[in-house]
């Protein structure tokens, strides 16, 4: 088992161990995603919508029918007759598309394009977002919507299933703040606020780089919404220290708001790529939006890192690995800086192709020291075309979420899996060549692809996960049967044990007399949970926590440990074995 008092030669080989292990072996991939059209295809062609899942099914809110806003018709701006007047349930297991229209109080902001949106438990909450505020199509008549809406997502799907008009409108609600007033940003949660990062606002009919202002900011704030009533309270914003201006990395829209989680596994906020530098490309470093012990929050810019491919808003993965504590973010295509030229190459956007539409799957991983690396999957193993703008990854129910949070999947629990289905590629833009033009122009994409994921092994590390699970079945199996030997068979043959307030334990023969002791003491169940693998090599680390019991539980221990193990014969012994007791109860 496993203490804190440590001796200084153990001192000494676990900073060596440690040392090895901080470093990664090498960038290469952790998992091959993979997609194939569904079998079922009950969805309807958008994107740039809003969406919220509950019980299987989806809920599709916004967005357009029509495709990239500049080439794909011939007006330079947003036609209302290509909104999403239309509210729409779909189930992709059952094969069944339910619409119904828009209530009529909330039509015009509810066919918004590019709203902020998250889904909090059962509610989805709507900010901002770009059309006409009336039924025509002048100049004077399109701006971003200054509102906040939270729709009850179980009702209002149940209303649509049933054609009740009436129960819809009572699941919509909505209130008007010039703060709200912004689209093409990201809206997520951390603790109890709201976070509306970067973005714009447009106050007239679209015209590129001209007609929209940047917020420059990142604002936050409480919603308080009982069921119908809505408000915003302590409303806060901020600003870039450096000032607004065309070299703020705050000057973005069009980006990729993500929930992310630190190597110290608190939860954060990633800001990825996003429109437009003043030479008119991606930004290319991400901004960390994170809340520290004191509740302050904090921006910063990762000036080590420049992302490469898909800047724009697509659709994404997010996975955390907690023993690695490595953060996964992967980008399904969409529009890039970098692209595969014709020799599968990755090559800088330039004037014969800029900022091309793309079909390129890439993961930025971030690791436990803190290191940001992009690992491209290749031309090869892409999407089937030139598709994921705007579009939305969905994960399945039942696959294994990061703290029972609904966006993160826990990689660490998939790793043994082989080749799994974890949830379907739905709407985005669809180009039919790299810069689309009215002659090759682009749609709105109304196909579901089923998502794969495949670990792939790589310098031992996804091994050393499992052979240290199995080495710990083995000796919580070695307690209840008060099975001595086979408890130190667990150990290499020069393993050390070093119990708390005892010298240490050398050999394996006298590991067996040490837990021979403990058994005699009545203690026969041992609970032991992994919080962190780190391995390289023939040698790894594991910390964790344990709890300790007899029969009828009147004797407990718990603590927490951490332990080397090592690679003999390919199998994961327990070399070096140290823990504390944080409580002992008899």
């Amino acid at each position: 088992m496993k203490n804190i008092t440590m001796k200084t030669g153990y001192l000494s080989l676990l900073a060596v161990a440690v040392f090895a292990c901080t470093a990664p072996a090498a960038d290469s991939r952790p998992y091959l995603i993979t997609v194939k059209p569904a079998e079922n295809q009950p969805a309807p062609a958008l994107h740039s919508f809003a969406l919220a899942v509950h019980d299987g099914k989806w809920l599709i809110v916004g967005g357009r029918t029509n495709g990239f806003h500049r080439t794909s018709q011939p007006e330079s701006t947003f036609p209302s007759r290509f909104s999403n007047d239309q509210l729409y349930v779909v189930d992709p297991a059952g094969n069944r598309l339910w619409k119904a229209a828009l209530p009529a109080k909330h039509r015009l902001q509810l066919r918004a394009t590019n709203m902020g949106y998250y889904q909090d438990q059962d509610v989805l909450y709507l900010v901002g977002g770009y059309g006409s505020r009336t039924e025509k199509d002048g100049k004077g008549d399109y701006h971003t919507f200054p509102t906040l809406t939270a729709i009850r997502v179980p009702q209002i799907i149940a209303a649509i299933i049933s054609g009740n008009q009436e129960k819809i409108a009572d699941s919509v609600s909505s209130t008007t703040d010039n703060r709200m007033q912004v689209t093409g940003g990201g809206l997520q949660k951390l603790g109890d606020r709201f976070y509306l990062v970067f973005g714009q606002n447009y106050d007239q009919k679209y015209k590129g780089a001209i007609t929209g202002q940047y917020t420059f900011e990142v604002r936050h704030f409480r919603i308080r919404f009982d069921g119908h009533d809505l408000a915003i309270e302590d409303p806060q914003s901020i600003t870039d220290p450096a000032g607004p201006g065309p070299d703020s990395q705050y000057r973005r829209r069009d980006l990729n708001v993500v929930p992310a989680v630190r190597s110290d596994g608190t939860l954060g906020i990633t800001a990825y790529g996003g429109v437009f530098t003043k030479g008119g490309g991606p930004w290319r470093r991400p901004v960390y939006i994170d809340r520290g012990a004191n509740g302050q929050i904090q921006v910063n810019v990762d000036k080590a890192f420049e992302q490469r491919m898909c800047q724009y808003d697509c659709a994404r993965l997010m996975m955390f690995d907690p023993l690695s504590r490595t953060m996964y973010t992967t980008f399904f295509g969409g529009i890039t800086y970098y692209y595969y030229n014709a020799q599968g190459e990755l090559e800088e956007s330039n004037l014969r192709n800029f900022m091309p539409f793309t079909g390129a799957i890439t993961t930025v991983t971030r690791q436990a020291n803190g290191k940001t690396v992009e690992i491209p999957q290749g031309p090869a193993d892409g999407l089937p075309g030139l598709l994921g703008a705007e579009a939305v990854f969905i994960p399945l129910d039942g696959i294994p979420r990061f703290q029972n949070r609904a966006d993160i999947l826990d990689f660490s629990k998939l790793l043994a899996r082989g080749k799994i289905k974890i949830g379907y590629l739905y709407g985005g833009i669809r180009a039919l060549e790299p810069q689309v033009t009215e002659k090759d122009p682009s749609f709105a994409s109304g196909k579901i692809f089923e998502v794969f994921l495949e670990a792939v092994q790589h310098q031992g590390r996804d091994d050393a996960v499992e052979g240290i699970k199995d080495g710990n079945n083995r000796l919580s199996a070695a307690f209840a049967r008060h099975d001595a030997p086979a408890a130190a068979d667990v150990y290499s043959g020069d393993a050390r044990l070093f119990p708390p307030g005892k010298d240490s334990i050398i050999g394996r023969k006298a590991i067996e007399e040490f837990w021979k002791g403990t058994f005699d003491g009545g203690y026969v169940a041992l609970k032991l949970e992994t919080t962190e693998v780190r391995s390289s090599g023939d040698l790894a680390f594991e910390v964790g926590k344990f709890t300790l019991t007899n029969k009828d539980s009147t004797l407990s221990q718990s603590g927490e440990y951490c332990v080397v193990w090592t690679r003999v014969n390919n199998k994961w012994k327990l070399h070096r074995d140290i823990w504390n007791t944080l409580r002992k109860g008899e």
